[in-house]
């Protein structure tokens, strides 16, 4: 659900572009464009080259797993659980007409909601649905897999694999 992720002082750009990764430069500072082309399935595909930030990231279950406060199959069931929230918003991504999967969700939920008011009823029907979908995905990421910036980040927002 988010654009990118930054580039970290050790990550070389050159490299990690070299291995598929779509890069940008934005207020100074290098983006890995999301959704990642490294992210297969449930795996990175270049995961001995895989930039900084994807090395010292664990998601809230992790964290939870590692902390003895959640079982791994509880938090497997928790990654099910926004799994099918993503297929469901990407659905109605499909539906709506929104075919660039290339970009994160948030952008594609965000021009296909971006549509002229004057829609038929079937239409705002599935303008509601979406909106209501990426609400429901939104609040599972914040809710059970976000972190919050670590201090010295620069108040980079939390990350996902969710896109």
């Amino acid at each position: 659900m988010f654009h990118g992720v930054r580039l970290q002082p050790g990550d070389s750009a050159r490299d990690l572009a070299a291995h598929g990764l779509k890069l940008k430069r934005k207020k100074g500072r290098g983006l890995i464009l999301q959704p990642c082309p490294a992210h297969r399935g449930s795996h990175c595909a270049i995961y001995p080259h895989r930039p900084e930030r994807c090395r010292v990231f664990e998601c809230r279950q992790v964290k939870r797993v590692r902390a003895g406060e959640s079982t791994e199959a509880a938090a497997l069931d928790k990654i099910r659980g926004a799994r099918t929230r993503v297929a469901r918003v990407k659905a109605l991504l499909h539906q709506a007409g929104e075919r660039h999967d290339k970009r994160c969700l948030r952008a594609r939920c965000e021009s296909a909601m971006a549509q002229p008011s004057n829609l038929s009823v079937e239409d705002t029907h599935l303008r509601n649905d979406l909106e209501s979908a990426a609400a429901d995905l939104e609040a599972i990421l914040a809710a059970d897999f976000r972190i919050e910036a670590a201090p010295g980040r620069g108040g980079e927002p939390s990350e996902t694999k969710a896109s």
